[in-house]
């Protein structure tokens, strides 16, 4: 930001083009860019690499305070609310682009498909292949046979748009006997802003 700034500034001075109307964009350029830099995580990142106390996002985080939409905050919410409900090491399933709820809660997935992504992706014909079918249903034998205490439902395409353009709810339904499974084996248990939590009807003692 500073290089462009002054390369920007000494252009400027180099050509004599001082009318109001060829700076004022300029410095709101600048303006912009600074910014931009003041609220992302560069500088928290150089000043914990530059004093010595660690590169991790918990570190990062302690000198860069989080936003109330801060997707940190939002997984922290939704593995406290997963883990009320599933001891470590049971089965539970999250169906969308979240692997990593499975690490923070201490559980492992019902099924060997951690992600929802193979089950789903078309190829360039827009079509499932029919191994991908055959997958689904052994997806579906799967939940049937360990009926996980908590099943997960990712509302936002998280910004994979290469690989699906439909909200993971909605996909959910292109599965078939999926959403009707779901529907008779569990209850809405919480719903937040970027995830439906669905906890299974029976046996919900921990």
């Amino acid at each position: 930001t500073a290089m462009l700034g002054a390369s920007v500034v000494q252009r400027l001075l180099r050509k004599r083009e001082w009318a109001v109307w060829r700076i004022v964009p300029a410095l709101g350029l600048i303006a912009v860019l600074v910014r931009v830099y003041a609220v992302s995580m560069v500088p928290a990142f150089v000043s914990s690499a530059l004093t010595g106390r660690g590169l991790s996002v918990a570190a990062l985080h302690r000198d860069h305070p989080q936003g109330a939409d801060d997707w940190e905050n939002k997984c922290t919410a939704l593995t406290t609310r997963v883990a009320s409900l599933v001891r470590p090491g049971e089965a539970m399933e999250v169906w969308g682009w979240a692997p990593g709820l499975y690490w923070r809660t201490g559980t492992h997935p019902s099924s060997r498909f951690m992600m929802m992504i193979p089950l789903i992706m078309t190829g360039p014909t827009n079509r499932l292949a029919d191994y991908q079918y055959a997958w689904q249903r052994e997806y579906l034998d799967s939940l049937r046979a360990s009926r996980p205490r908590v099943y997960v439902v990712a509302k936002d395409t998280m910004g994979l748009h290469t690989f699906y353009d439909e909200r993971p709810e909605r996909l959910l339904r292109t599965v078939p006997g999926l959403a009707a499974w779901l529907e008779q084996e569990y209850v809405l248990d919480t719903a937040m802003a970027d995830w439906v939590v669905y906890r299974r009807r029976s046996g919900l003692t921990k």
